[in-house]
């Protein structure tokens, strides 16, 4: 700050200079430049004077850990020292813009630059990790997260999902992943038809169709008629809607139940505890008393077989936690989103088309299904 603050100032000398310079007047260029070095130079003596006598009252008020303060003083002390030289090169570089010369302070700076690297190779210590022989310190609750931890954990929950989805699509399209063929199963995906004309168009249509060799005969379909269905769908909705959220609350509170699996996941951890110490006894009586061999391996194997058995249980039951958390958020989303259905919008809205359906299946009969997040289906026909 104190840099940027002399930059600033030290402009001002140069722009008298150089009007000075202009007009000819070479005392006044000499006054300019006397008057500049003098006044920057005190005001930067009496700046680093007051802070030296300041740097103690400045590292208690920093409340650094008691191990750092000398460091801290010592570090200071060199960052105050160096004030007046950093005040000296941007003066006299002001100056020497000022009448007309640019290339010294470039060049100045240049040999600075190396050598200040340059010393950095020769005084520097090597790099090496703290492994105990300075104090270290973790920090925790110091500050607000950024982001909430809940909200944070379903995004990398989401992520994880959407990484082990068998259909993985980059399309930015509302539709993307959300339809299906009714007659092979494929995913609809986006077509462009008479691309360098003026009937270009974008249509969905099933990816598989002109695959193999028989073709699907699911009809091709435009995103305004996409739009134009999943509205017809969602009327459907409004006509029992007080009946789907008090339905949908009812399996979501269901949903949001984990006190079974919660304490059988308590059991399971109290369980594998107890096996681990089962296994840490055996290791240490095989090393101090003579056991058969063959008879300890067995025992060994037994218990971290069933150490890992519930293992593999206890990833289960937090999979399964998991996705109940999961369908409960799917459906609260499902539920506020209709809850705001009380007239039927025109305007198109990506978020609530994702909140609400899961996706539409297309038949080759004309027959559009639009499965709804909360499980229910409506049957719109073409």
């Amino acid at each position: 700050m104190l840099t940027v603050m002399i930059v600033g100032l030290a402009k001002g000398s140069t722009v008298m200079i150089s009007r000075h310079i202009g007009e000819k007047k070479n005392d006044k260029v000499a006054k300019s430049v006397g008057n500049t070095i003098v006044i920057f130079m005190s005001i930067s003596i009496v700046i680093t004077a007051i802070l030296l006598c300041l740097t103690k009252p400045i590292v208690s008020v920093m409340a650094m850990p008691e191990e750092a303060v000398n460091g801290t003083i010592n570090y200071l002390i060199v960052c105050f020292i160096g004030i007046p030289f950093i005040t000296a090169y941007n003066i006299i570089s002001s100056i020497f813009r000022g009448l007309g010369d640019t290339k010294s302070p470039m060049y100045f700076i240049a040999v600075a630059c190396v050598c200040n690297i340059a010393l950095d190779f020769l005084f520097s210590k090597t790099m090496k990790i703290n492994e105990g022989e300075v104090p270290q310190y973790y920090v925790e609750n110091s500050h607000p997260a950024i982001i909430d931890p809940e909200e944070w954990k379903k995004v990398q929950e989401e992520y994880q999902r959407r990484k082990e989805a068998v259909k993985r699509t980059a399309c930015h399209s509302p539709f993307a992943g959300k339809v299906i063929c009714g007659d092979c199963g494929e995913w609809f995906g986006p077509k462009v038809w008479h691309s360098n004309s003026q009937y270009r168009r974008l249509i969905w249509q099933c990816n598989h169709k002109f695959k193999g060799g028989e073709k699907c005969a699911t009809p091709h379909l435009t995103e305004d008629a996409l739009k134009e269905y999943t509205r017809q769908a969602l009327s459907f909705l409004i006509e029992n809607r007080e009946a789907l959220i008090e339905d949908g609350r009812l399996i979501k509170q269901a949903l949001s139940d984990h006190t079974e699996i919660d304490a059988e996941l308590r059991a399971i951890v109290e369980e594998m505890e107890v096996v681990a110490g089962l296994i840490e006894k055996s290791i240490a009586t095989n090393a101090i008393t003579a056991l058969g061999q063959d008879e300890y391996a067995k025992s060994y194997e037994s218990l971290t077989e069933r150490y890992q058995g519930l293992q593999k249980h206890y990833t289960a039951l937090t999979k399964q936690r998991a996705d109940k958390e999961y369908k409960a958020d799917v459906l609260s989303c499902f539920l506020f989103e209709l809850g705001e259905l009380e007239l039927l919008d025109t305007e198109w809205s990506d978020s609530r088309f994702h909140a609400i359906v899961e996706r539409i299946t297309v038949y080759n009969d004309g027959r559009l299904v639009f499965t709804f997040r909360n499980g229910s289906e409506e049957t719109v026909m073409m």
